[in-house]
């Protein structure tokens, strides 16, 4: 497994030297050329939306709660391209701006702007910081070591590579990695179906019969819930979260990021339905081998499953499936730190220090940002916690996309001023708040976004 893994990272290694040579400034270095197409677009985008939390978190909660969880993140997917593509892609693409809250200073004033930059990169760090720890927990349970290592080796090479690779190499290794995760995927179901002699229809029957286990249902996990956070967090995040909306703005124009749209919905539609399969495919293999799973782990029960992918990945898969796995996982990991990096330079270079824009400037930037987020992620890592994936990352950067969202939300759909707009996000934070420590956490993003928009508009015609 190790001169697997090795191989690959020196692959990616190579290719970001390869094109990191040809960068020629500091715009190129943050959008490339201007000119990204649909499918790597959609690529970079799928594969940095799709980090080890969400990647292990579908098949881990089909465990739980059954195929509701997939459903839900595919099912609202029609209506968010709707929205991006008549509301949020005109919008965000008019203004010209490298980051989109440039936006803001235009539609409503800079303060309003400087609140949004704040607040975007205390989520934008947040996530990737979460998503490290995420990584070196998983990786240490799959294939044994200390999280502590993994963290720190997956961490440093992923800022290496974007540091010396700017956007170009982070759009093209996102596009590898990307295979990469789907490849993963695919060879879980193939060795449960081979080793059980069984097929995907074979797995569905047994989620009909009777007299087999079936996976939990919570009440707050009903498909309905799952579709309404996954509804909000599509139209918040893709326009207000630059390491997602970098990848819209690096196109020609809007038709060319109407097509990176539309070619993720596509994307994100397959990959998650099939590791819904995954899930599925789990699920069956443990209920015919429940000593595959983990010690104190039952499927009977909703605590611990997060654990039981990491630890099939490591007792169960033979040792070429278990690398080609462990790199899916590190794919996952480093497409999202290198564009989260990336994204966060530009942010800063734009809206904090706008004089420092040469080339080796946006790179010292880069590893900056990239070590201080290595460093976040220990200091998270440090703290004694039961570690759930899915759950803790939505109870804490999560709780900053429905209020973020909803300032660009407001300055698309409303009239309503800088003051209303910040009024409402002071609100829609608190609830977000409330509720990330003692509410459902798939009501975090729907109810502090809608609060956030709510609150601005009624203060608007208060006002007038």
């Amino acid at each position: 497994m190790p001169g697997f893994i090795i191989f690959y990272v020196g692959l990616i290694l190579f290719m970001a030297l390869w094109i990191g040579n040809k960068q020629t400034g500091a715009l190129a270095y943050y959008l490339g050329a201007k000119r990204l197409g649909p499918i790597f677009g959609a690529a970079s985008l799928l594969a940095t939306a799709m980090s080890p939390i969400t990647y292990l978190a579908i098949p881990g909660e089909f465990l739980r709660i059954g195929p509701n969880y997939a459903l839900g993140m595919i099912l609202p997917w029609p209506l968010i391209l709707i929205v991006v593509w008549f509301v949020i892609l005109p919008k965000i693409l008019g203004s010209k701006f490298v980051t989109v809250y440039g936006y803001l200073g235009e539609r409503f004033d800079q303060k309003t702007r400087r609140w949004a930059v704040n607040l975007a990169l205390v989520m934008m760090v947040g996530w990737l910081a979460v998503v490290l720890v995420s990584t070196g927990f998983a990786i240490s349970q799959a294939v044994g070591g200390s999280p502590w290592v993994m963290l720190g080796v997956v961490g440093m090479v992923s800022v290496f590579y974007t540091v010396i690779g700017g956007f170009d190499a982070d759009v093209l290794i996102d596009a590898v990695q990307l295979a990469v995760m789907v490849l993963g995927a695919v060879l879980v179901v193939y060795f449960i179906g081979s080793s059980t002699s069984t097929t995907p229809i074979d797995w569905f029957r047994m989620l009909g019969d009777s007299n087999a286990p079936k996976p939990q249902s919570p009440g707050n996990s009903n498909l309905a819930m799952v579709i309404l956070n996954a509804f909000f967090w599509g139209i918040c995040a893709l326009g207000s979260n630059q390491v997602l909306a970098q990848r819209y703005l690096a196109a020609r124009d809007l038709s060319g990021a109407r097509k990176i749209a539309l070619a993720h919905l596509l994307m994100h539609v397959g990959l998650v339905a099939f590791l819904g399969l995954v899930g599925l495919a789990l699920f069956f293999y443990c209920s015919q081998f429940p000593e595959s799973l983990p010690e104190g782990v039952t499927l009977a029960a909703s605590v611990g499953l997060d654990r039981v992918f990491p630890h099939f990945i490591k007792t169960v898969l033979p040792p070429v499936l278990s690398s080609a796995v462990m790199a899916a996982l590190l794919a996952a990991a480093m497409s999202t730190i290198d564009s989260g990096v990336n994204s966060i330079a530009a942010t800063i270079s734009q809206e904090w220090k706008p004089g420092g824009r040469s080339l080796d400037a946006a790179k010292r930037l880069s590893a900056v940002v990239g070590v201080g987020i290595v460093a976040i992620a220990f200091l998270i890592l440090a703290v004694p916690k039961d570690f759930r994936v899915f759950e803790y990352s939505q109870r804490t950067f999560n709780c900053l996309t429905g209020p973020l969202g909803a300032i660009f939300l407001a300055g698309f759909l409303t009239q309503v001023r800088g003051q209303d707009i910040r009024f409402g996000v002071t609100v829609g934070l608190l609830i977000a708040v409330c509720l990330s420590f003692y509410g459902a956490i798939f009501w975090i993003i729907p109810a502090s976004a809608t609060g956030t928009f709510a609150v601005a508009w009624l203060s608007s015609k208060l006002r007038s």
